[in-house]
């Protein structure tokens, strides 16, 4: 049985990382809150393409 939880973190409409888990935290080291979610995973400069965020995807609860 795997014991490891899944990596997890939540963004908000302007790529900031709000939370993580720790899972996401070691893979990657990187994340903070606050921190652009595209500079924290990917060491970018500007979103990814192409960006979830960006392209205004959402998921329901």
């Amino acid at each position: 049985m795997n014991t490891h939880s899944s990596g997890y973190y939540s963004i908000d409409k302007d790529y900031n990382i709000l939370s993580y888990n720790g899972t996401a935290k070691q893979l990657y080291p990187n994340l903070q809150p606050g921190v652009k979610c595209y500079k924290a995973l990917m060491g970018l400069d500007s979103p990814c393409p192409p960006c979830p965020v960006a392209l205004g995807i959402q998921c329901e609860i």
